[in-house]
C-alpha cells in the first residue's frame, strides 16, 4: 500500500483526456515541484524520478541526482530491499552507473555496488524468515486462522487511546478488506471505514473517523508487523498468527 499512493499522486495529476504531449507538460511540471518540495523537506523521493523517466521528462537537475546517492549511500543499512531498489532504478532511469556509486565523481576511491548491496540485503531477508512463518505460508488457505488487527493514529488529531486492536478468527483465505468489514461490525466506534473504488481496487480514505489527507499529507498504511503490505486491500489473504496494522501515516 505505501508504494501505491505516488501512483493515485500521478493519476490525480494527469490530465483527465490527453491527446497528445503537450497536455502532459503541466502534470510533469507538478510533479517536477513535487520533487522539489520533497528535496526541500529532505531528499527527494526516487519513485518520482521513475515516474517522470517513464513520461520521458529529461530535464531533472543534477542535484537531485547528487541527492539521490547521497541518500541511498547514507541510509543504505536502514532501507528495505523494496525501498532501495527504487534507488537503484532512479538512478539507472538517471543514466548512472550503479555499480559504482560516489557522490563525489573526482574521488578516486572506488564507489559502492548498488546492486550486489540489494542482491545482499535481498539475502538476509529472506533468510529472516523464520520457521513459524514457513509454516504459516506452507499452511495455506485449510481452516480458520486467528488475525490481530490494529489501528493505530499516530499523527494529529488523536492525543490519547490512538491505538485499536481487535483478535478476530476467520476462514483461511480470507482478504483483509474481509477482514475489516468484520473488525467494523464487532466494533465500528474504531473501525468503521470508507473507501473510493478505483482501475486498481478499492482506496481506504478514513478509519475510525478519520481521514487521510492531501493537504496534510497523510493516508492509511496496511502493514503485517514492521512490513508494508505490497498489494492492496482487496487483494492481501491474511495468515495465521498475523498482526495487521492500518496506519495513519506521513507520505
Amino acid at each position: 500500500m505505501a508504494y501505491l499512493t505516488l501512483l493515485f499522486l500521478t493519476l490525480a495529476l494527469l490530465p483527465d483526456n490527453p491527446q497528445g504531449c503537450a497536455l502532459w507538460s503541466p502534470a510533469v511540471g507538478n510533479l517536477e515541484q513535487f520533487l522539489a518540495e520533497h528535496l526541500h523537506e529532505q531528499y527527494p523521493d526516487p519513485r518520482v524520478f521513475v515516474t517522470l523517466r517513464l513520461v520521458n521528462y529529461s530535464l531533472l537537475q543534477q542535484k537531485y541526482v547528487t541527492s539521490l546517492k547521497k541518500n541511498v549511500l547514507h541510509n543504505a543499512a536502514s532501507l528495505s530491499s523494496g525501498e532501495f531498489s527504487f534507488y537503484v532504478l532512479a538512478l539507472i532511469a538517471s543514466c548512472e552507473n550503479t555499480l559504482n556509486v560516489k557522490v563525489n565523481e573526482s574521488d578516486t576511491t572506488p564507489g559502492t555496488d548498488l546492486g550486489k548491496l540489494l542482491s545482499e540485503k535481498f539475502g538476509q531477508e529472506m533468510k529472516s524468515i523464520d520457521a513459524k512463518t514457513m509454516q504459516i505460508l506452507e499452511a495455506g488457505n485449510s481452516g480458520e486462522i486467528t488475525v490481530n488487527y490494529t489501528v493505530i493514529i499516530s499523527l494529529p488529531p488523536c492525543t490519547t487511546s490512538c491505538s485499536h486492536s481487535l483478535c478476530l478468527t476467520v476462514p483461511g483465505g480470507t482478504r483483509l478488506l474481509q477482514l475489516m468489514k468484520l473488525a467494523e461490525e464487532k466494533d465500528p466506534t474504531f473501525f468503521t471505514f470508507t473507501q473510493i473504488r478505483t482501475s486498481l481496487g478499492p482506496f481506504i480514505t478514513s478509519i475510525g473517523g478519520v481521514d487521510g489527507s492531501e493537504k496534510k499529507r497523510t493516508y492509511w498504511q496496511f502493514l503485517n508487523g514492521t512490513v508494508p503490505i505490497p498489494v492492496g486491500v482487496a487483494e492481501y489473504k491474511a495468515s495465521n498468527g498475523e498482526n495487521i496494522i492500518a496506519r495513519l501515516s506521513k507520505y
